[in-house]
């Protein structure tokens, strides 16, 4: 999953960035540390959609029917992705400069 969002991150950020890949994986590096394995591999499996609404409420829909996941847990992680935005730009926003 580790490779998954930083790889989305990358493609997500695009050309904002002369090189993105040292914020993307240290923001996947703090999403590791902050979350269990089953919270972090909903957010490996969900974050390339950040920019794609339709293809995220496919892939939560997914996640719910086939992974074992409650729609309250994927609302808990999304919830939590929401409000620790800052914390994770605090900790790995100075290497986008």
């Amino acid at each position: 999953m580790t490779r998954e969002i930083v790889r989305s991150c990358i493609a997500q950020v695009g050309t904002r960035l002369q090189d993105p890949l040292p914020s993307c994986a240290c923001t996947a590096g703090w999403l590791s540390a902050q979350l269990d394995y089953r919270d972090f591999y909903v957010v490996g499996r969900m974050y390339r959609f950040a920019t794609d609404p339709d293809g995220m409420e496919v892939e939560v829909a997914r996640l719910v029917r086939e992974g074992g996941y409650s729609a309250e847990d994927i609302l808990r992680i999304a919830r939590f992705l929401q409000d620790s935005e800052a914390d994770m730009s605090a900790a790995c926003g100075f290497l986008e400069n």
